[in-house]
């Protein structure tokens, strides 16, 4: 089941929510980042999975239903990442077990306010008073929260997420720059898709060991999707022991 958020360029009915993000990927307005819809009303995408899923399992046409994955790719794979932090918050109670795959997404929120040491994927410190002001706001970090997360305390959600089951699918090909965030903000977690998500899997081993995340690289795969998920790693993350 794969939602489909509109954007202010898609043809839709006057009834149809969509998200405007002709200004850039601001957490106010982005539905990669749980961020309102422009109109008819205001809603948060996460809002729009927390539905999704509650209406799958409290449905009552899967009786033998024991998991649930997320998962996305590129923009997809942002906005699961940060489902994972702040999201289902409501839903974690109704029975199945949840497992979060995170494919390919151009930046990460990080939990804390380091990030990787220049051109590193295993070393982390605070940034230099050169680097961008703003980098540990929401959507790369937890400061400033968009409404639907600010009804949570940061230390609610690092718990929350840490203790989720996340996967990192990382294609050890996606270094290139196609549609890649190169805001300063996203460059402070590395300079491509590879390395960026290499460095997180990382950070969360260094700051948060309990974590029981994974990552898992997709050898000679770039920014595609398809192959991502069609791999032996994508399949055994889709599909996870008993599942």
């Amino acid at each position: 089941m794969s939602p489909f958020f509109r954007e202010k360029s898609d043809s839709r009915d006057s009834s149809d929510l969509y998200w405007d993000r002709s200004k850039g990927s601001q957490a106010l307005v982005d539905w990669a980042q749980g961020g309102a819809s422009k109109s008819p009303v205001k809603v948060s995408s996460f809002a729009v999975i927390d539905e999704l899923i509650a209406s799958i399992v409290k449905s009552g046409r899967f009786p033998n239903l024991r998991s649930i994955t997320l998962a996305g790719h590129s923009a997809g794979g942002q906005i699961v990442q940060r489902y994972a932090v702040g999201g289902n918050s409501t839903n974690e109670s109704l029975g199945p077990r949840f497992s979060y795959v995170v494919a390919n997404p151009s930046s990460y929120v990080y939990l804390s306010a380091e990030r990787p040491v220049a051109r590193s994927t295993s070393a982390f410190a605070l940034p230099g008073k050169s680097a961008c002001e703003f980098y540990d706001e929401y959507g790369y970090g937890l400061d400033d929260l968009n409404p639907y997360l600010s009804r949570f305390s940061k230390k609610q959600l690092v718990e929350r997420y840490v203790r989720r089951d996340v996967t990192y699918l990382l294609g050890s090909s996606d270094t290139g720059s196609d549609d890649l965030d190169t805001s300063c903000f996203a460059n402070a977690q590395g300079t491509n898709r590879f390395e960026r998500g290499s460095a997180y899997a990382a950070y969360i081993r260094a700051f948060f060991p309990a974590a029981a995340h994974l990552q898992s690289v997709v050898s000679g795969v770039g920014h595609s999707s398809s192959k991502m998920f069609k791999s032996k790693q994508g399949v055994e993350a889709l599909f996870p022991p008993g599942s």
